[in-house]
């Protein structure tokens, strides 16, 4: 049996930036020691070198780096924005960010993640917490 997905939810009223919603995304994660703030980095680094590609949809973003060593634990953090915040000219009120311990790792993730992203009209704590539950890694 494998390890089990660290998962966090948040929901803010507004961001100024894309930034700004990756780092209250994970701030518990972080807090927690299921990645260093280095990861958090090199996902900034991405963003500002070919940040679009995590584009997933209308309204949301899936934001990650390469797998690497500051990545202790699997994770998944969410964040939703009751006001949209805008990103390469796209309103964004969904946040996704996860990370892997190693590249198989990190390329199941993005497979869960995504297939959740396409199988949901909404997300919500519960069904978002039951979902990442099932699949330990």
């Amino acid at each position: 049996m494998g390890k089990k997905i660290r998962f966090s939810f948040e929901k803010v009223p507004t961001l100024d930036t894309i930034e700004e919603g990756l780092y209250k995304a994970t701030k518990e994660l972080l807090f927690a020691g299921v990645f260093s703030s280095m990861y958090l980095k090199d996902i900034t680094e991405e963003l500002s070198q070919s940040g679009a590609y995590m584009l997933v949809s209308k309204d949301t973003v899936l934001l990650h780096a390469r797998p690497s060593k500051n990545v202790k634990e699997s994770f998944v953090a969410y964040l939703y924005t009751d006001k949209p915040v805008t990103y390469y000219q796209k309103p964004i009120q969904h946040i996704f960010v996860f990370g892997g311990v190693d590249a198989s790792n990190h390329q199941a993730l993005l497979s869960l993640v995504a297939r959740y992203i396409s199988s949901h009209e909404t997300y919500d704590e519960d069904s978002l917490h039951q979902y990442f539950k099932k699949y330990p890694l």
